[in-house]
């Protein structure tokens, strides 16, 4: 029976990197992406990106709706846009919402790993549900079904993923990293810390092939 990985995928740059790093090191395997609609302004773009990229390496596509998180005090679902750090985007443990999923996902299938794009955050700052220790206490809760959970680029920026990007032609048109675009969800907001990182390696991305 073929091994089964799960993939949390946004349809981001970093995700989409991820499921390329995935498909090249378990090349044999079967792999789930599984992605989230929470009533996110970017969501029609991501879900897009995320399903495109699904497409091309061959990845069952599992796409959730869920409620939107009223409660946060995140700029993700307001007009204000995030601060220089990304601070502001912070939606309070939404990493543990999505892994909650996931991991019934993995035992539902009979899947071992899931795997996750948390890079390296901006010196000084970073989300509680982005550490490596919030990880491994989490994978202590899961151990019971012997599901782990794979942060590979934990200790990477984005343009640590530039070689990623290059070998499996991956441009700015096969994915959506901006959290705070215009109201309709479609044009990226130019200012948040994803859209600054995009343009800093577009030009880049865009003239590798």
């Amino acid at each position: 029976m073929k091994e089964k990985i799960v993939v949390l995928n946004s349809g981001g740059f970093d995700s989409v990197c991820l499921c390329h790093w995935v498909r090249d090191n378990y090349p044999d395997t079967e792999l789930h992406s599984l992605h989230f609609e929470y009533g996110n302004r970017n969501r029609i773009m991501e879900t897009h990106c995320a399903k495109k990229v699904c497409r091309k390496l061959g990845m069952i596509s599992h796409n959730v709706k869920i409620p939107k998180i009223t409660w946060t005090r995140s700029t993700l679902y307001g007009r204000k846009h995030s601060d220089e750090t990304g601070d502001a985007q912070y939606l309070e443990y939404r990493n543990l919402i999505f892994l909650s999923y996931a991991a019934s996902l993995a035992q539902s299938i009979g899947s071992h790993k899931i795997f996750l794009a948390v890079i390296r955050p901006i010196e000084g700052h970073g989300y509680i549900d982005c550490s490596g220790e919030f990880f491994n206490n989490l994978e202590k809760v899961l151990s019971d079904a012997e599901i782990s959970i794979e942060t590979p680029f934990i200790d990477m920026d984005k343009w640590d993923f530039k070689e990623i990007a290059k070998r499996h032609h991956v441009t700015t048109n096969d994915f959506f990293s901006c959290n705070e675009p215009d109201l309709f969800g479609l044009v990226p907001c130019g200012r948040c810390p994803d859209c600054l990182a995009v343009e800093e390696f577009s030009e880049y991305l865009n003239e590798i092939h």
